[in-house]
């Protein structure tokens, strides 16, 4: 029994065998017949890689070792109607994430990075139907963008001509 809000709820937990292979990769966590967490083992080497965790029976939030190194190594948060927001990452392999990946009905509109590693983002990638829009940078490190960089208007390469020494 688990204490919620002052008052005792019941959670009951199901093993599943989800693809029918007779191995049970998840372990379904209910409350009043609603689900609250799911575990799933995803390379069936028995032990659990991701927990999702659940509102109102959609997902709210998860993480995930997804090298299989028993670190979590990947956090995502959902909207209230279930849909992946923010999928932070740590690339670094230190614990905390360093790299983060925002969306839209499924779409990265922004990317962020942190490299310094201080847990911060410092460099922010925005993008419209996966195109560069532009890039801001925190050089300093102290939580300010104060350098932004508009992507290359449509047409144009970005290149600059230069003019080489004739050799003979």
């Amino acid at each position: 029994m688990l204490m919620a809000r002052g008052v005792f709820a019941s959670v009951v937990s199901e093993d599943r065998d989800d693809d029918g292979d007779g191995y049970k990769e998840s372990k379904v966590y209910t409350n009043k017949n609603e689900i609250v967490k799911v575990l799933v083992d995803s390379n069936k080497d028995k032990k659990y890689d991701s927990t999702f965790y659940f509102k109102n029976g959609v997902p709210s939030s998860a993480e995930r070792d997804s090298d299989h190194d028993g670190k979590t190594d990947t956090w995502i948060q959902y909207n209230l109607s279930g849909e992946a927001t923010v999928v932070a990452t740590d690339k670094r392999v230190d614990g905390k994430p360093d790299y983060w990946r925002f969306l839209k009905k499924g779409a990265i509109y922004r990317r962020e990075f942190d490299r310094n590693f201080d847990g911060r983002s410092d460099l922010k990638l925005v993008e419209n139907n996966g195109h560069l829009v532009e890039k801001q940078y925190d050089n300093d490190f102290d939580g300010k963008f104060e350098k932004v960089e508009k992507a290359p208007e449509k047409g144009s390469t970005g290149l600059v001509r230069t003019v080489a020494p004739r050799r003979n």
